[in-house]
């Protein structure tokens, strides 16, 4: 998924605004922003705006202002192979959510034997907490499915992503689909 994502500050009516890509294809409780950047959009470079009280040339104003460069950068990172080229893992990262997107993410682009890599390295990862232990669960859980064949891996993705897609959009059509279906 891309988009952009309005972050609020700490600050009275100002936000921080966001071109994030967020991949779908693991569980998520909240949207992310670990592939993304801050965007300066004002002349002085600021990396936040300010909300005035007259919202409608506001909101003018911010969407020309977002409907150009940045979202043509946005726009390219269109694919698995997109993802992977626009936001190159760093091996020293040993955040597990992120060593697993980028495990699953090279299965899905055919790098079966970095993706494997990547997913067998999230289980040994020195983190305990409730969160990661979930993720590492799930890691083993793709490996898994993998020796099943990459049918039955496709397939856990997919539900995943119309999942998301149910939780995170529900006026979505895929979300829409999902929520009848149950």
């Amino acid at each position: 998924m891309r988009c952009f994502i309005f972050e609020k500050t700490p600050y009275r009516r100002t936000l921080y605004i966001w071109a994030s890509v967020v991949p779908l294809f693991n569980p998520m409780r909240n949207i992310s922003l670990n592939y993304g950047q801050r965007l300066a959009l004002m002349p002085n470079g600021q990396f936040y705006v300010e909300v005035p009280d007259d919202l409608s040339p506001f909101g003018t104003n911010l969407g020309q202002s977002l409907s150009g460069e940045p979202l043509r950068q946005l726009l390219t990172t269109d694919s698995i192979e997109a993802f992977i080229r626009t936001f190159p893992f760093d091996e020293s990262n040993e955040r597990p959510s992120i060593v697993l997107d980028y495990g699953i993410a090279n299965c899905l682009a055919g790098r079966l034997d970095v993706g494997v890599r990547l997913l067998e390295r999230v289980g040994g990862l020195p983190f305990v907490d409730s969160f990661s232990m979930q993720i590492k669960t799930l890691a083993k859980q793709r490996l898994l499915e993998l020796k099943q064949g990459e049918s039955v891996f496709l397939d856990a993705i997919d539900a995943c992503e119309r999942a998301n897609t149910a939780a995170h959009f529900p006026k979505h059509p895929i979300g829409n689909k999902r929520q009848v279906s149950q």
